[in-house]
């Protein structure tokens, strides 16, 4: 197997893990009072999200069918970019990701967030990883029109 797949299937398998992990254990923590790092700026404070991406009330069964469609479409990006492990591995940061909240989604019925920070909506490691994954590929994408257009 070449060392991008397996590389890619590792990072994947991480972000899941470390998102299922983290969930689990801010559950437990969060479960009787907020922890409050910088008052205003940054606490865990648990919150459900029953809707998809930051509370877009959407009904459950849609919220699964759009997240299933989702990663398919991951997965033939992610087969079409073959030849760049950066732009792969960044894909596998999101596929692992998404995976984490769509197994919420269709095994729990709802999301676990906890890391609030100011007025943003509060997130997870799944939605790091997915915001993450899309600006480095995003920026492999430039760097790629960029070389192809210098010569």
């Amino acid at each position: 197997m070449k060392r991008s797949i397996i590389l890619s299937l590792l990072l994947a398998l991480f972000v899941l893990l470390l998102d299922m992990g983290t969930k689990n254990i801010m559950e437990t923590m969060l479960a009787t009072k907020d922890i409050i790092l910088l008052p205003d700026l940054l606490s865990f404070s648990l919150h459900y999200n029953t809707g998809l991406a930051l509370s877009i009330p959407l009904p459950r069964l849609a919220q699964i069918i759009l997240s299933g469609i989702l990663l398919i479409l991951l997965l033939v990006l992610w087969k079409k970019e073959h030849p760049h492990l950066g732009k792969q591995l960044a894909l596998a940061a999101v596929f692992g990701g998404a995976l984490g909240n769509l197994g919420e989604r269709i095994f729990v019925g709802q999301v676990v967030d906890f890391i609030a920070i100011w007025e943003f909506p509060v997130f997870n490691i799944a939605d790091i990883a997915i915001s993450l994954g899309i600006a480095a590929y995003i920026l492999f994408e430039f760097q790629n029109r960029k070389k192809e257009s210098h010569p």
